[in-house]
């Protein structure tokens, strides 16, 4: 998409602080951002600089925001943030940070919650072994924990077996 005409400097700041102070950003959102308006690289840099210093941009706040946000609000699990993260380039230390701060008892509560609802919904289907391989893979996705979901499914349905090593006929990776 081609920018309509050159966007100053000082028209691209102030800009900029609006759109940071809606909610927090990383820098690889503001650089797509700052890029879609038809700045150079070198605004951009010096834009990053800038709000950074004058504290409308902090990756390690995004990360942490970003992090609740997802653990609570859209029941995504530990690895799925970490690869969201990472997909935004957000440096590995603040991912890590964020990932420590979300409490484990919530992140294992939201996990029983979002199985349960499903459980619910399958009825005595849930027993299946298909379904609940189909439960299994769900929750994966969502990016919990292989051994952590197979042990919330034993607890849930004391009858479960997952045969360990199979998933839909493909050999899984019990390393989580």
């Amino acid at each position: 998409m081609q920018p309509e005409h050159e966007i100053s400097q000082a028209q691209l700041l102030q800009r900029a602080m609006r759109y940071c102070a809606k909610c927090e950003h990383c820098n690889y959102d503001l650089t797509t951002w700052a890029t879609r308006l038809g700045a150079t690289t070198q605004q951009i840099a010096l834009l990053i600089q800038t709000l950074t210093e004058q504290n409308f941009l902090s990756e390690r706040r995004y990360a942490l925001a970003f992090a609740a946000d997802k653990q609570r609000f859209d029941g995504w699990g530990t690895h799925r943030i970490a690869m969201a993260l990472k997909a935004k380039k957000v440096d590995e230390c603040y991912i890590q940070e964020a990932l420590a701060s979300l409490p484990p008892e919530q992140v294992t509560d939201t996990l029983r919650l979002l199985l349960q609802k499903r459980i619910t919904q399958l009825g005595e289907q849930a027993a299946l072994p298909a379904s609940r391989q189909k439960l299994l893979a769900m929750a994966v996705r969502k990016g919990y924990g292989f051994q952590e979901v197979k042990a919330m499914l034993t607890a849930l349905l004391p009858a479960t077996d997952f045969g360990d090593t199979e998933l839909h006929g493909e050999p899984l990776d019990c390393n989580d």
